[in-house]
């Protein structure tokens, strides 16, 4: 462990639904200091933990804990994942050490496992396309960003977290020919998530979804059919935006936010207007239930130029998120 006068430290696995308490109270001690954009219940932690795709919470979450305290210092996960250009993406995520020890060398220690667990399950798995590992960090989590840069980690892509006003006037656009919005049936749920995975097969950082990963989505607290609006043609499904309310947010933060996410244009419809349609008619839905601001993240280089569509349709940047990456190493055979 880094600079040990702190062999007062050690690393464990998670090791039970106690861990979860720890884990947000260390969250909410790194969220102030971080000026985290995201915001965490206890519930909503361990739910986001469930639903990470290739991740054995019990063997893939590790902690910083002090042999004299049962809190949590620190905590990292780690998965796996093929994108569509056949990387192999090594990915950690929830990296976060309380602000009173960062001195100490830990977040370069948890960085140093994560590594080192991703190097041990590569010697007992063969893949031949290009390997590299990869976080998504908030722009304004200094230490961990420099830790990165130090480490040999460089910027691969951005997200821009974005927010409108709904009392911005909204532009008038036509019902387009041949198509209607309606809300999915229940039996026509899953056809509407199948179809979002179709559209963004051809974005930046797609992996194909599996069956695990339809079945989380389903029972998370961000699918809320009622929000949704789905562009129809006849029985196929056209477009979408897949809008929801985070309670938990509104209520710490005493605001009003909708979602307006997972906007998406299947491929045979592309350049019509349906995603500003769409758009349109999800704004205008959250005004009404009196929601403040609509809220989207989208990749600032996305092909379809859908930073520029958001910012014409009165869209503003926020938050900045950073995809950085470090090639893996070669593996002495």
């Amino acid at each position: 462990m880094a600079d040990n006068q702190n062999n007062r430290f050690f690393i464990r696995s998670f090791l039970g639904k106690n861990d979860y308490q720890s884990l947000h109270s260390l969250f909410l001690r790194c969220q102030n200091i971080d000026r985290l954009d995201k915001v965490h219940t206890k519930s909503s932690l361990e739910q986001e933990l469930q639903q990470i795709p290739n991740f054995d919470i019990s063997a893939q979450l590790f902690f910083l804990q002090s042999v004299n305290n049962p809190d949590f210092f620190g905590s990292i996960g780690v998965n796996s994942r093929k994108d569509i250009e056949n990387n192999l993406i090594y990915e950690f995520h929830h990296w976060l050490v309380d602000p009173e020890i960062r001195d100490n060398g830990f977040e370069k220690t948890l960085l140093e496992k994560a590594e080192n667990w991703f190097i041990n399950y590569e010697q007992n798995h063969t893949f031949n396309g290009k390997k590299w590992f990869q976080t998504r960090i908030q722009s304004t989590q200094i230490s961990q960003i420099r830790l990165l840069e130090e480490s040999g980690y460089t910027i691969h892509r951005r997200t821009i977290k974005m927010s409108r006003s709904t009392n911005l006037d909204l532009p008038i656009v036509s019902v387009l020919e041949g198509l209607v919005i309606r809300k999915p049936a229940p039996d026509e749920y899953r056809k509407v998530l199948i179809a979002n995975d179709e559209a963004f097969h051809d974005l930046w950082g797609y992996s194909p979804k599996i069956e695990e990963q339809y079945k989380s989505w389903e029972n998370s607290r961000f699918f809320q059919p009622e929000y949704w609006k789905v562009a129809w043609d006849q029985d196929k499904i056209a477009g979408m935006v897949l809008g929801y309310i985070d309670k938990a947010e509104n209520d710490i933060r005493n605001t009003r936010y909708g979602y307006t996410e997972e906007i998406a244009v299947l491929r045979p419809w592309r350049r019509r207007g349906i995603a500003r349609w769409l758009l349109i008619e999800s704004i205008r839905m959250f005004r009404d239930l009196g929601m403040e601001r609509t809220v989207l993240s989208v990749d600032s280089q996305n092909q379809t130029g859908a930073y520029s569509f958001y910012i014409q349709m009165g869209y503003e940047p926020t938050t900045e998120f950073l995809y950085y990456r470090k090639p893996f190493p070669a593996i002495p055979s």
